[in-house]
C-alpha cells in the first residue's frame, strides 16, 4: 500500500497504478528526457542514469511519456506541472503528446534559464529554456485561469507572468554537488519552490513520480506539507531518505 511522506524505490507507473483517483494535490516533476538516444553528452560513467538508459526509441518514449501523464492527471486533483527540454531524442514524441493531451493543457509555462550549456552541435543552437506544462482534468482546462493560486503572495515589484527564470547556477542548496553526482538533472529548490508557494494549499500533498534525489519531496517537508515519490536507483532513494531526515521546517 503506498502511504504518504515515503519514497518508494520503484518503478513510478507501477506505483502510481496503486493510487486512488485523486490521491494527491499537485504534481511536479521532470522524466529522463531521452536525451543519449539524440546523441547526447555521456555521463555518469557512461549512462545518463544509474537504472535507465534514457536511450529508447521515439515510439518507446512516446509511450512511456503517455502512459505516465495519464496517470498523474488521475492520481492528481488539481495541477500536474510537468517539464521537459525539446531534444532530437524525443521531439517527435513531445510534440504528438501535445496534441493528444490538448484537452487537459491548462497553461505552458516557460523556464527561462540564464546559465545554460552551449550546444555540442556547432550548427544548432543553445538550448536557453525548457517546458512545464500545466495538465489538469479536461474540465479544469478549459480556460486559463486557476482554480486555486497563491498569487498574491507573489515577489512584489515582480511581474507575474508564464515565464520564470530560475537559475541552475544561483542554486540555494549547499548540498547541490552531492546531487549531480547521483542526478545530473536535477531541480534546484527554488524552482520547486515557485510551483508550491503560488499553487500548494495547506495540508496538501506533493507528488514526484520520477523523484531523483528528493529535492520535489524535501522541498515539500520544509513547507509542512505532505508528499509521496517514485525512484528506480536504490542510491538516490538511499539519499533522498537521509535528506529528508535531516530537513526542518522553515
Amino acid at each position: 500500500m503506498i502511504e504518504k511522506n515515503n519514497i518508494y524505490c520503484m518503478d513510478c507507473l507501477e506505483g502510481m497504478k496503486q493510487l486512488p483517483d485523486n490521491f494527491v494535490d499537485l504534481t511536479i516533476t521532470s522524466p529522463p528526457y531521452n536525451a543519449k538516444a539524440g546523441g547526447g553528452q555521456i555521463r555518469q560513467n557512461g549512462k545518463f542514469y544509474n537504472q535507465y538508459s534514457d536511450d529508447l526509441t521515439q515510439e518507446e518514449y512516446y509511450n512511456f511519456i503517455k502512459l505516465n501523464i495519464e496517470q498523474m492527471i488521475r492520481v492528481t486533483k488539481r495541477y500536474v506541472f510537468f517539464n521537459f527540454q525539446l531534444l532530437k531524442g524525443n521531439k517527435l514524441a513531445y510534440l504528438q503528446l501535445m496534441s493528444d493531451f490538448k484537452e487537459n493543457i491548462k497553461e505552458i509555462i516557460i523556464w527561462d534559464k540564464p546559465t545554460h550549456q552551449p550546444s555540442i552541435q556547432p550548427t544548432c543552437l543553445s538550448s536557453a529554456f525548457e517546458f512545464i506544462v500545466v495538465f489538469t482534468k479536461k474540465e479544469q482546462a478549459i480556460n486559463r485561469s486557476f482554480e486555486f493560486c497563491n498569487f498574491d503572495n507573489f515577489v512584489k515589484g515582480k511581474i507575474r507572468s508564464n515565464v520564470i527564470k530560475v537559475d541552475v547556477a544561483g542554486n540555494t542548496s549547499k548540498d547541490f554537488d552531492k546531487h549531480q553526482k547521483l542526478n545530473f538533472a536535477t531541480f534546484t529548490r527554488d524552482f520547486v519552490y515557485y510551483f508550491i508557494d503560488n499553487f500548494a494549499k495547506e495540508n496538501d500533498i506533493i507528488l514526484d513520480p520520477f523523484s531523483g534525489t528528493g529535492t520535489v519531496a524535501y522541498c515539500a517537508k520544509l513547507r509542512g506539507l505532505d508528499y509521496v515519490g517514485f525512484e528506480i536507483d536504490s542510491k538516490q532513494v538511499d539519499y533522498s531518505n537521509k535528506r529528508l531526515l535531516q530537513s526542518r521546517l522553515v
